[in-house]
């Protein structure tokens, strides 16, 4: 938002102390049938359980774990919140595929902030941002196609991450943004080492996000659009009108400037 000053946060805790979580880890080449399962698992997945499916091209680096370093491999990670047995159970669908390395296991809850094995120091990076309405069999084909094996991606990762259950309803106490309309949010991206380096990764992001333009659903989500965007992509078209009428009374000079603007 590009209005308003905050000077007050306030947190309803969580009383989670642990959460069964981890990873399954493929090669690439098996990138077509494990993302077609994960399609349709997690559209029927519960609401206790949340993933996201990544295709990565990881360097030879010491912050890499030995086991994934300079490999292509799909995976999925994720965590169940509740009896790890059952978390067991959910996960069939998808163990079914034999995954070569599977980390799921009981973790304190905490641990979860690094289970996506994110770079914990600032590194330069590029990316695009899409929110999927479907993920049919032909969406998951046109990804494979675009940032998986033979395509000839410069991608570090072209993520899909699971959206619907409880993200897409709308809670009674809300803000702006209370759910995320769509079925997926696909992510790619790329090291921006250097300017060239910048350039390749940002033309392949865009390369994938334009493969997935059919399945589009025409949002965007706030954290991960990197380039300026029309703010009413990001909110239903009565709140849009709401934040300009906001606007209008407390910035009409639009003094409090932001990534993505929102116009009186």
């Amino acid at each position: 938002m590009n209005f308003g000053i905050v000077t007050a946060l306030e947190f309803d805790l969580v009383a989670l102390r642990e959460v069964y979580a981890g990873a399954l880890v493929w090669d690439w080449r098996h990138a077509g049938p494990v993302l077609l399962r994960y399609s349709d698992w997690a559209q029927h997945a519960p609401d206790v359980v949340t993933t996201s499916a990544r295709i990565l091209q990881l360097p030879a680096i010491p912050e890499v774990p030995e086991p994934l370093r300079d490999r292509q491999v799909v995976m999925i990670d994720g965590a169940y919140r509740g009896d790890p047995d059952d978390g067991d159970t959910a996960l069939e669908p998808l163990r079914a595929l034999r995954p070569e390395i599977d980390t799921f296991a009981t973790m304190p809850a905490w641990a979860m902030q690094r289970l996506h094995g994110d770079p914990e120091a600032p590194t330069p990076f590029v990316s695009e941002h899409r929110i999927l309405s479907a993920l049919p069999r032909d969406a998951v084909e046109a990804f494979v196609e675009t940032a998986g094996p033979e395509s000839g991606s410069a991608l570090l990762v072209a993520e899909l991450r699971q959206l619907g259950g409880a993200l897409s309803r709308r809670p009674e106490r809300h803000g702006a943004l209370p759910r995320l309309e769509g079925a997926f949010a696909m992510d790619a991206g790329g090291l921006a080492l250097h300017d060239e380096m910048a350039l390749t990764s940002l033309v392949h992001a865009r390369r994938l996000a334009m493969a997935m333009a059919p399945w589009d659903r025409g949002r965007r989500h706030l954290n991960f659009e990197e380039h300026p965007a029309d703010a009413s992509a990001f909110y239903d078209d009565d709140t849009h009108a709401r934040l300009r009428e906001v606007k209008a009374q407390m910035d009409p000079r639009s003094l409090i400037h932001a990534n993505h603007s929102i116009e009186a």
